[in-house]
Parts: C-alpha cells; structure tokens; sequence
C-alpha cells in the first residue's frame, strides 16, 4: 500500500474531486524548471552551500525548483530572504511550521491548487508533488524524487576504464522508478514533470534496468534527450571534489564511487517540451575545503553548492484545448 502523508498542508481533501484549473490568470507557455540535490551532509561548510543555492534562486527566479535532501537547517537558510519566501508563496508553511521538513520538496510559484506527499518512495525518501495552474486549460503536476543510491563496486572503475560492470542498486533504482509512475499515473494530470536526483545516467553498460524500466513508460519522455542537452554529468568525479568527500565515520569504507554520469533528470508527459537543458552550480563558490576525515586544514578541493551539480530546464506548454478530465 502507498502511504501517503497530507497533514502538512491545508485542502488536501481537494484531491478527492478533480482539480479544475483556474480560467482569470496568466498563460504560462514557457517556464523555468531546476532540479538541485543540496546535500545533506553537514561536514562540508553546509551553511554556506545552501546560502550559495538561495542566492541562485534570487537570481534567476525558476517557476519551479525541485530540491532533495532537503533537511531542518539548510531549509531555513532558504527561507531566510523574504523575497524567496515571496516567490514561492506555499514554502514557509509546508517547511517551517514544525517537524522535519520531507527529504524531498518541490518549490513553486505558479498558482498552487494542492501538494501531497508520498514518504514511502524509494525507502524513507519520499516524492513530493504538487499541482500548479499552468494555463487557462491547464492543471500541471510538478514532482520531486530522489531514488535509492548504492556504490558501485571500486573507486577505481573510471581510472582504469574498467567501466563496464552495472552499479549494484540497479533494480531498485528501477523499482522506485515504477513506483513513482504509477503515482503520477494515478493522481497527476495529463501535463506533467518528475524532477530530481533518479540515481542512474544513460550509460546501457552501466544503468541497464533503470533504463529498462523508463523504456516501459512510454508516455514519458527524458528532458536531457528531448532538449539535446550534452552540457555534461551532473554527478562529476573530476570536477567536484564533494563526491569524493568522506568523514571519520567511513574513512576506511571509502567515499561514493558512482561512475561520472547525468544522474539527475527531468521526465515529462503530455504537452511539456523540453527546449534547453543546461548544468546549473558547476562552478566553484570558495576556492578551498579543509578536508575532513582526519584531513586537518588542508585543502581538498573547490567548494561547490552540493556533491551533485544541478540542471536547469526550459520547457514549453505546446498545444491547447481544454482538459476534459483532470484526475
């Protein structure tokens, strides 16, 4: 059974009837979406990360951020500034009313018509989504996931170009892709977008059962493909010194050993397409980070946002007439 959880928000009842857009607002037929995992992680100068990822909502004010691992502290860094908490009108009262905030969350300017919560996604992390007025026609689903992560089997696997072994974890990734379409299936509406950290890239050799398993929803598309976006890995093992970062507590374990890849994605459905996709938070916002796990001051390596880079998406609402039916 999918649990799901609606206690933090009201009108949540509203979804027991169909969500009928709204016909006295703007058409939005481009719209900005970024998808960003903000690293929980605590050891790496966490204030000063989340405090980087607010300034980039401040300048470039995407209609939608979808962000994972979001936690108690780092989300209220991003509230701090009134004019984000302007911005996304609902974020105050879904992430600072008391409790932990959900692992996942889906920031949103646009007209917001309800939100619901599924925990039991992908283990204890949960997918978040939320319904937005796009359009005089248009109802759009907006969700966040971050599925199940597992390292694959060295470190050594990019160096020594022995990178055809698929990382472990791969049918679960999988299972939690199902998981959370059938959701979406479910409760969202025809236009759709599921944003967030999926944990595999499109390397065949590499991320078979995931890429399987997307291939059996064919009425979803990748953004990153639809747009060409060839802009790089958001999860870079040459580039972000983040990913390598590992503390006392798994000093001897070695850090995550992920190959190189786009594992954060955007998948559409209906009439969103996708234009652009580019890497967003792939450049350094301090020169150095002392290094932790007995590392002392020295320096480790550039500072970036999170251990992920994210990607920022430009999408269009093609087509018109009214939805007949919106679930």
């Amino acid at each position: 059974m999918l649990a799901t959880s609606s206690t933090s928000f009201p009108g949540a009842a509203a979804l027991r009837t169909p969500l009928q857009p709204k016909h006295d607002i703007h058409e939005h037929r481009e719209l900005t979406f970024v998808t960003q995992n903000l690293f929980a992680n605590e050891q790496a100068s966490p204030h000063h990360r989340a405090r980087a990822f607010a300034s980039f909502l401040l300048q470039t004010r995407p209609q939608f951020a979808a962000v994972q691992e979001l936690m108690p502290w780092n989300a209220q860094i991003l509230l701090e500034s009134p004019v984000l908490r302007k911005l996304y009108p609902h974020a105050a009262a879904d992430l600072l009313s008391g409790g932990e905030p959900p692992w996942t969350y889906v920031f949103g300017s646009l007209q917001r018509l309800d939100r619901r919560h599924f925990p039991g996604v992908a283990g204890w992390r949960g997918l978040d989504v939320a319904f937005f007025n796009a359009s005089q026609h248009t109802v759009l689903t907006v969700a966040s996931a971050h599925f199940t992560a597992d390292e694959c089997p060295t470190r050594s696997v990019e160096d020594s170009g022995a990178d055809d072994a698929p990382c472990p974890g791969g049918a679960a990734r999988a299972a939690d892709l199902d998981e959370a379409l059938r959701i979406l299936e479910r409760v969202g509406t025809r236009d759709a977008v599921l944003l967030g950290d999926l944990n595999f890239g499109d390397q065949p050799h590499l991320f078979g059962a995931e890429l399987k398993a997307l291939r059996g929803w064919p009425s979803w598309r990748d953004a990153w493909a639809e747009a060409n976006g060839t802009a790089g890995f958001t999860w870079d093992n040459r580039r972000n010194s983040l990913n390598k970062l590992c503390g006392a507590d798994c000093a001897d374990a070695g850090a995550f050993t992920l190959p190189s890849a786009r594992l954060d994605h955007a998948l559409l459905r209906g009439r969103m397409r996708a234009r652009a996709a580019a890497l967003i938070n792939d450049e350094p916002i301090a020169r150095h980070e002392p290094c932790g796990g007995g590392g002392g001051d020295a320096a480790c390596g550039p500072l970036f946002v999170s251990d992920h880079f994210g990607v920022s998406f430009r999408l269009t609402l093609d087509g018109g007439g009214a939805e007949k039916h919106i679930r």
